[in-house]
């Protein structure tokens, strides 16, 4: 594998006080009882990015720490940095100059992702790619291997939902269940956000926007175009970047023109607080210095490697290389955001729901009788906390077109949330679906046409947002369905990111020479063209031969191997 480097933050940092349940956040379970410097020691030896120390003094910190501590959400019964009962304080792994300790910054590299592609794209939908031969492609979650998805594509973004553009030109967006969607228009390029925005770019340059219905014109011409955090970007055929003014944040808008950025690049992505992208000879850069009152940073850093593609997703970078070979990097410079204290949170918000036929609503699990749920002609509309954490609706059917729609506007009258497929809909009510953290595996909603007055801007609902969605599940024969949207830990607490992000790198070689390497924890391992096995000792620099003959390699909690006989 290659390696780049991200900057990770030269002290202990505090992450916060975590909750854990008996399925652990962190994996490995207890290393042992400690101090919180001992804790941190033993995962430096260990080259983990993040620890916890809960119940007084119990350590827990694995390979993939920094991904899964926030599993549960916030805690608030921790107690002097060391946690409490299911209840864990989380910190990162400082650097020191101490012996035995590495110098300088902690840093992630590269590892390849097995198989061949020449699109790679990753959202709240997950990791999907195209090969050359337009095979459409999902990573399974063990991030190891990929099913295969019908349909044939020559370009894909994943954001909220999945679109994709085929060889010729025509668009399409995943319903599930193996079914695309043809949407109006013909694209060359398009990109779609965790928010659902989607804009894109036609043959002639032309550069575009789906308002939800169809496709505003957007001056200007580029080649290539991105949607996301740090707002709309694209590049034109001369390489030349521009970012939308009005766009960071991901708004829901159409900006006011572009503002030229100095540099060249032939794909570029845009994330929390930090833009990424690739030139024309395949060098990497970032574009550091990126904040709400600077939107457009301060300039771009060089990251040694060679990628032809890019995107740039929470903390992962993902791309491939001419090769078509597939790589991702953790990017520790970039944490995940953080709610404002309770104290700054914005108040009541209001919820409206419409249900053919007859709805029940539920606020965190509670009951909200409330008028306007038995008709389908008619808006449901109650007040809500800010803190709301989940909504969930029961909409049964009585017979003929069927469908549920809702929206949460803000204090300020402002729409902050609609009826889209980031919610969840089953035909079956599982025990708390209806509450805060439910784990259960329910599929994301089926967007259905089926009610075409919903469609329109007509009766109680002309108040409604145009980017409301009639959602279901994805059968017709469901009479009644069960729809949640987890609204995170304050549904109206605001979001911070990142002020700034810097990512470093420097290339180290390795004695040796291998075809194939990988790395887990359960090491580093790879195979030369003779088919021998080795495995990295522990001082970093020689190898002990393993018995046995393989032509590929991969490590991970376990070693596994393919010969040359398959």
């Amino acid at each position: 594998s290659s390696g780049i480097n991200a900057e990770y933050g030269g002290q202990r940092r505090h992450l916060g006080c975590w909750r854990d349940k008996p399925r652990r956040a962190i994996g490995g379970g207890i290393r042992f009882r400690g101090s919180i410097a001992k804790c941190e020691q033993y995962a430096r030896r260990h080259r983990y990015r993040v620890f916890a120390i809960q119940y007084g003094g119990e350590c827990f910190t694995a390979s993939n720490a920094h991904q899964t501590y926030r599993k549960y959400g916030r805690a608030g019964n921790c107690k002097n940095g060391k946690g409490g009962g299911w209840a864990q304080n989380v910190y990162t792994v400082g650097s020191t100059g101490g012996r035995g300790a590495p110098k300088g910054r902690r840093m992630g590299r590269w590892s390849s992702i097995p198989g061949r592609l020449t699109r790679i794209s990753r959202g709240r939908a997950g990791t999907w790619g195209v090969n050359k031969h337009g095979h459409i492609f999902r990573l399974i979650n063990n991030g190891r291997s990929w099913r295969r998805i019908s349909g044939n594509l020559v370009h894909i973004s994943v954001g909220s939902e999945v679109w994709g553009v085929n060889r010729h030109q025509h668009i399409y967006k995943y319903l599930g269940g193996n079914r695309w969607k043809h949407m109006p228009g013909r694209l060359i390029n398009l990109d779609v956000s965790d928010r659902g925005h989607v804009w894109g770019i036609a043959a002639n340059q032309r550069i575009y926007r789906w308002t939800g219905r169809n496709w505003q014109h957007i001056g200007g011409a580029a080649k290539q175009v991105t949607v996301g955090p740090s707002g709309v970007w694209v590049v034109n055929r001369g390489d030349n970047i521009y970012y939308r003014r009005g766009t960071y944040g991901d708004p829901n808008t159409a900006g006011s023109g572009w503002i030229h950025i100095p540099g060249k690049l032939k794909w570029i992505s845009s994330g929390r607080g930090v833009v990424a992208g690739v030139n024309s000879g395949n060098n990497i850069y970032y574009r550091r210095g990126l904040t709400p009152g600077r939107p457009t940073g301060t300039g771009w850093v060089h990251i040694p490697g060679k990628l032809m593609m890019i995107e740039i997703y929470e903390d992962q970078l993902v791309g491939t290389n001419p090769g078509h070979v597939i790589f991702k990097n953790p990017i520790m410079g970039v944490p995940a955001p953080r709610p404002i204290r309770p104290s700054a949170r914005r108040g009541p918000l209001t919820l409206q729901v419409i249900c053919d036929d007859i709805s029940t609503i539920y606020i965190d699990g509670k009951h909200r009788p409330t008028r306007g749920t038995g008709r389908w002609n008619q808006m449901a509309q109650l007040r809500i906390p800010g803190s709301t954490r989940a909504i969930g609706i029961k909409c049964r059917n009585t017979g003929g077109p069927y469908g549920l729609m809702a929206q949460v506007k803000d204090r300020t009258g402002k729409v902050i949330f609609v009826t889209d497929n980031s919610w969840k809909c089953s035909n079956r009510p599982q025990g708390g679906w209806a509450r805060g953290g439910f784990r259960g595996r329910w599929r994301p909603a089926h967007i259905t046409r089926n009610q075409k007055p919903f469609l329109r801007n007509i009766g109680a609902w002309r108040s409604m947002s145009r980017n409301r969605k009639v959602i279901w599940t994805n059968t017709s024969r469901d009479r009644t369905v069960y729809c949640r949207k987890d609204l995170g830990p304050s549904a109206g607490s605001r979001v911070t990111g990142p002020t700034n992000v810097r990512i470093t790198a420097r290339w180290q070689s390795i004695p040796g020479r291998l075809t194939r390497i990988s790395r887990g924890r359960a090491g580093v391992w790879g195979v030369n063209k003779h088919g021998h096995i080795y495995k990295l000792n522990s001082n970093g620099r020689s190898w002990r031969r393993i018995s046995g003959n393989l032509v590929h390699i991969s490590v991970g909690s376990q070693v596994w191997g393919v010969n040359r006989g398959q």
